[in-house]
């Protein structure tokens, strides 16, 4: 009686792998996507004061600029500091393009980059790639390629961001 034929087996196994993607796709639906970091102790000892002190603690390393980021808002500065004119608030913001082999045409505006191409505005914002073409009389750069980018506008979200096929205006 203990015994089971091998039918039933095979139909046994069927519902047991049945039951266990079922039992997969419901933990991947209800596992919380976010965890919070916020630091909060349970005791009768008042312990608020230590709460605040490592809640400001977690959300000044949070805050915390990379070197990365650093090096966007030094080179904005200076580029701030070298200008000829004073910018021109209905003009776009101005822009460099670095790379190791540049390529540009005056009549029509395309200009081609390759080789640790950085192209950083003024504003606080800069996209890195390897490779980029585009028209700087349309102010569109295109990066066909690996592309990250980097945002600290002042008054705007810091974005830091990695992608592919970047366009760039």
């Amino acid at each position: 009686m203990g015994l089971v034929a091998p039918r039933n087996r095979g139909i046994m196994m069927q519902n047991f792998w049945r039951i266990w993607i079922v039992a997969g796709v419901l933990a991947a639906l209800f596992t919380p996507m976010k965890s919070e970091a916020r630091y909060g102790s349970e005791t009768d000892t008042n312990a608020t004061a230590l709460d605040y002190i490592e809640n400001n603690r977690r959300r000044a390393r949070e805050n915390q600029l990379s070197d990365e980021q650093l090096q966007l808002m030094e080179d904005a500065k200076e580029m701030t500091a070298n200008l000829r004119h004073p910018i021109d608030p209905s003009k776009p913001k101005p822009m460099a393009l670095e790379g190791d082999d540049m390529y540009y045409d005056q009549t029509t505006g395309d200009v081609y980059a390759r080789g640790d191409v950085r192209v950083t505005s003024i504003d606080y914002r800069r996209v890195e790639t390897e490779e980029a073409r585009g028209n700087l009389k349309k102010e569109e750069i295109q990066v066909d390629g690996k592309a990250h980018m980097l945002r600290m506008t002042p008054g705007q979200a810091r974005i830091t961001m990695d992608g592919y096929r970047l366009v760039y205006h």
